[in-house]
This record gives structure tokens, C-alpha cells and sequence, in this order.
């Protein structure tokens, strides 16, 4: 199934970071990362860890801001060059915007994952 990025939140859009920084892992490991964790490191969701979050903002040199009633957060990367994305949060935003500029406007994602994700 197609889905925006814009769109994506919560486990969905954990899981579609952790496809991008665990490309090694196949699809299943990163729905349990995200889902279970692992013995080692804990749960992986960097839309609500913000450790996880900064260390990906870094590496992506990605750029957020509230908006002018601080409802919303915006996100690029390059430092605020690149495509804008959204979110109710920070890292949320930032999420969105790595994802775009990894993987474009829209993700692959199969039912039987989604299935995982969601259940």
C-alpha cells in the first residue's frame, strides 16, 4: 500500500525511519524494533524519543520551527533548505521531513506489515 509521507504517523512513520537507519534489517526486525524493541537498545520511535529523534536531526542537519501560534511544527532538512513537512510535534516534523528527502512524497509499505504495526 501507497502512502503519503506527509501522512504518515506513529508506528507507521517509526518504522519507515527505522527502514532508512537499519537498511541491513529486513522489514519484519524493523516492525519489531518499532513495535517490541530488542533486548539491547528498547523500543525504537524516534517520533517520541528525543534522543532518537536529535540523533537522526543531526545527522540530516534538519531545521524545525513552530508556527506562529506554536500549533504546529515545521521541519526541513539541509539546515531549512530542503522540503517542508509538519507535525503536532518537533520530532514528528522532523520524522516527515527525513522520510521525504530519503524516500519522496510516498512510501511502499505492505499490509502484512501495516498489519504488525497496527495490531
Amino acid at each position: 500500500m501507497k502512502v503519503k509521507t506527509r501522512a504518515l504517523t506513529g508506528r507507521v512513520l517509526d518504522f519507515v525511519v527505522a527502514t532508512i537507519q537499519f537498511k541491513a534489517n529486513d522489514d519484519e526486525t524493523n516492525a519489531r524494533l518499532v513495535t517490541k524493541g530488542d533486548p539491547l537498545g528498547g523500543v525504537y520511535r524516534p517520533t517520541e524519543n528525543d534522543a532518537q529523534a536529535m540523533a537522526i536531526i543531526d545527522q540530516a542537519d534538519i531545521a524545525t520551527w513552530p508556527d506562529q501560534e506554536s500549533t504546529q511544527w515545521f521541519a526541513s532538512v539541509d539546515g531549512g533548505r530542503g522540503e517542508d513537512c509538519q507535525g503536532d510535534t518537533s520530532d514528528i516534523a522532523a520524522m516527515r521531513s527525513y522520510v521525504a528527502s530519503q524516500k519522496g512524497e510516498e512510501v511502499e509499505i505492505s499490509d502484512d506489515i501495516l498489519a504488525i504495526l497496527q495490531g
